[in-house]
């Protein structure tokens, strides 16, 4: 016995192959699944349409892995304002902090920021921005040159001028004029950031700031 339409302009024998699932014992969705499969394709949760699997960002957390979203649904949700005020509000939080620092340290993040630095897109960011600022590039090219004269020592033999950690870089805390090129103070890494941020909120209210204390 065939159950009645509930509605009307619904095709009846579209409902017969509806109705006739169950008895075949057949899973439409998981045969669906397997012929996309092997057609190298899968259907976006967002949009409804089929594309390849190179239409996909990769996620080890699912059986394919891949995401469930394809990477034009992906590009959209990341311009929407929800999305910017949700990783904002994440940003300042001490967990993001913690868990870029456990990536930037672990061997993964090193392996990949290897490859970043070999990379065809990091030399021509690199480039874009000795361009921009040409008195930064030729500033740290005389810290280089003078350390490998013996005339300034190697960062990494002192200790920071504003913590006990060893030093990792110099910072030029007189600016990236000439005549200073080659006054310039061992930090760590965690440190010179620090400064600059500082230093970039006292600008901002008009206050300059000091490079470090008379020892």
């Amino acid at each position: 016995m065939i159950p009645r339409l509930n509605n009307p302009k619904s095709s009846p024998s579209r409902f017969h192959f509806r109705a006739s699932v169950p008895s075949l014992g057949i899973n439409f969705d998981g045969l669906l699944f397997r012929i996309l499969k092997m057609e190298n394709a899968k259907t976006c949760a967002k949009c409804k349409k089929v594309k390849p699997f190179t239409q996909f960002n990769k996620c080890s957390a699912n059986k394919d892995d891949l995401s469930y979203w394809c990477k034009e649904c992906f590009k959209r949700y990341e311009k929407t304002a929800e999305i910017k005020r949700t990783r904002k509000r994440y940003s300042k939080t001490n967990n993001r902090k913690i868990s870029s620092n456990h990536y930037y340290y672990s061997e993964k993040g090193k392996l990949a920021d290897k490859r970043y630095r070999k990379s065809k897109k990091c030399k021509d960011t690199t480039k874009r921005y000795c361009i921009r600022h040409p008195e930064y590039h030729k500033a740290q090219n005389a810290v280089r040159i003078a350390i490998q004269e013996r005339k300034v020592p190697r960062p990494d033999s002192l200790l920071c001028h504003y913590c006990p950690k060893p030093a990792q870089e110099y910072h030029h805390w007189h600016g990236y004029e000439k005549e200073h090129w080659l006054d310039v103070i061992p930090v760590c890494k965690d440190c010179h950031k620090e400064y600059k941020k500082n230093s970039l909120k006292l600008a901002v209210i008009g206050i300059q700031s000091k490079p470090f204390k008379d020892e």
